[in-house]
């Protein structure tokens, strides 16, 4: 068995293939308790996703002289995914899953190579409880009596018609990183909100289970059974508790963020109301602090170039920032708009024109910008006069928000970047501070507003 965290926030457990002489299973299946166990307690840990390396991931128990034990094992392993906290994605790599429909069912997210195949052997206790869950994942009790009964396999395609399948993807590799890819994206979001969310969706499932029950005549589920469900799924005293605790931890996790510090009142306010989620990238490049940055930290100090550009620099570190950015995307992404202050909202300018010129026929990293007292890309003379690069002018053209200060030293420059921002999709924020992301009500406000308005902007865009 192995536990692989390269990727932040997300354990990959990847189960053996066992053979069917192989001593140790019974110890294997322990491992697997003990560690997702461990990985539910984790806070290093936000998902999980769990998958086989080899040909029969789940060997024939009943071959085993202790296969009753070793069932019971398995059980206890499907009772753990079923409590673990964190959300649970299983990828089935094109393997002969016929012994562990059980520890897929207790999954939440299911994922499958088009090969792979599955099978009921209702002879052993974890198939005993997959019978328990099956019902409760698919709404068709007609089909779960088949593959029951008849212990005959069924391949992904029919697993995805039924609903006990939500994905089927070519082969095992690109099931994998489609696993991994879903991870890393749910991984991003407020893990408090997403727990609830699973606490609640498999409350429901539940709810929708007994109703189909009763449908079926196997018991009475009353209006006031169902509404008694409801309020405990859905109760509104532990849905405002549970989003004020959410919410602390969040803006914890705000404060402790690299930059935040800058963008915390806005970037609280669109937490928040989860209109923006925030991936910060540093630069990498020592430099003198930036005007009034001096006295607000203590460095160092950090650019992602060569800052200021002189008329006698060459490309080299505007280039390796380009670099950066565009590695960050491909890595991290897709992301769906890059803000920037001040340094940073001209590097975004300079990133979008410079993508553009060497893609003209592709379409642009982001969908929406948001620039916060930033200027156009320039280079400074030796009389300190700034040379601008007005090729930005018909290089930009996704939905903007401009945010400049009316006392801001750069105002002017600001502006200038507006006016180089396609007309038809730029927006532009005033408020009455200078070089600052202002923290007041008003401006706050303002700025939630117009990045509210240019997320709906963004996302009629393909």
């Amino acid at each position: 068995m192995k536990v692989n965290a390269a990727i932040p926030y997300v354990a990959h457990v990847e189960l053996p293939c066992l053979p069917q002489h192989h001593s140790s299973i019974g110890l294997e299946w322990e491992e697997f308790r003990v560690v997702f166990e461990s990985l539910s307690r984790n806070p290093e840990f936000r998902v999980i996703v769990l998958s086989g390396m080899g040909e029969e991931s789940f060997p024939d128990l009943g071959k085993y002289e202790k296969g009753r034990h070793l069932q019971r094992s398995i059980q206890e392993c499907i009772v753990t995914i079923l409590a673990c906290v964190k959300p649970v994605i299983c990828v089935s790599l094109g393997l002969r899953w016929t012994q562990s429909i059980g520890m897929i069912a207790a999954c939440d997210i299911r994922i499958s190579a088009s090969s792979a195949s599955f099978a009921i052997k209702q002879t052993n206790l974890t198939d005993i409880l997959s019978l328990q869950l099956l019902p409760k994942l698919v709404g068709n009790g007609s089909w779960v009596f088949d593959v029951a009964v008849s212990g005959r396999e069924f391949d992904a395609s029919e697993a995805f018609q039924v609903g006990f399948i939500s994905r089927v993807v070519d082969n095992g590799d690109k099931a994998l990183r489609e696993g991994l890819k879903l991870a890393r994206a749910i991984a991003t979001r407020n893990p408090s909100l997403v727990q609830e969310s699973k606490q609640t969706w498999w409350t429901i499932r539940n709810i929708r289970a007994r109703v189909q029950s009763a449908q079926e005549g196997s018991h009475d589920y009353s209006e006031a059974d169902l509404a008694a469900d409801l309020d405990q799924a859905l109760g509104v005293d532990k849905l405002k508790r549970t989003r004020r605790d959410s919410e602390a931890e969040m803006l914890a996790d705000l404060d402790q963020a690299p930059g935040t510090r800058i963008l915390s009142p806005l970037a609280r306010e669109l937490q928040r109301g989860n209109a923006a989620l925030f991936d910060y990238i540093e630069g990498e490049v020592d430099s003198p602090p930036g005007p009034g940055i001096g006295g607000f930290y203590e460095g160092p100090y950090l650019s992602f170039y060569k800052w200021p550009r002189t008329v006698h620099d060459d490309e080299q570190s505007l280039t390796e920032a380009y670099d950066l950015l565009s590695e960050t995307v491909q890595e991290e992404g897709p992301f769906d708009g890059i803000l920037g202050f001040s340094h940073g909202g001209t590097l975004a300018a300079g990133f979008l024109v410079h993508h553009a010129k060497q893609h003209p026929y592709s379409e642009a990293p982001f969908r929406c910008a948001v620039f916060i007292s930033s200027l156009p890309p320039f280079q400074m003379d030796d009389a300190d006069q700034l040379h601008f690069d007005d090729s930005v002018l018909g290089h930009i053209n996704i939905p903007t928000v401009h945010v400049v200060g009316t006392s801001d030293f750069i105002y002017n420059h600001s502006l200038r970047l507006y006016k180089l921002c396609n007309a038809r999709s730029a927006s532009l924020v005033a408020h009455d501070k200078g070089h600052e992301i202002p923290g007041d009500s008003k401006s706050v406000n303002a700025m939630t507003k117009a990045l509210k308005d240019l997320g709906t902007r963004a996302s009629f865009l393909s």
